[in-house]
């Protein structure tokens, strides 16, 4: 799992079928588009919903969005 100290800001694609942020699909993590092959836990924090996911390059990855900011980021 990746690791680091602050959140950092992440573009990420997601189906949005009844509200916004439904799920991710494919998110950029440095220059690179990885898409998201699981999703190994959901869950929903003050700010907005929380993935814990599997990207195709095997690695796992925390992505959070904030509803308030209207931004994704990288979290753990």
């Amino acid at each position: 799992m990746m690791g680091f100290d602050t959140a950092q800001s992440v573009r990420v694609w997601c189906r949005a079928e009844s509200r916004y942020a439904e799920r991710p699909t494919a998110f950029v993590w440095q220059g690179r588009r990885i898409a998201v092959q699981h999703i190994l836990a959901q869950w929903r924090e003050p700010s907005g919903p929380v993935f814990r996911v599997v990207g195709n390059d095997d690695r796992v990855y925390v992505l959070q969005y904030d509803e308030a900011l209207d931004v994704w980021q990288m979290v753990q």
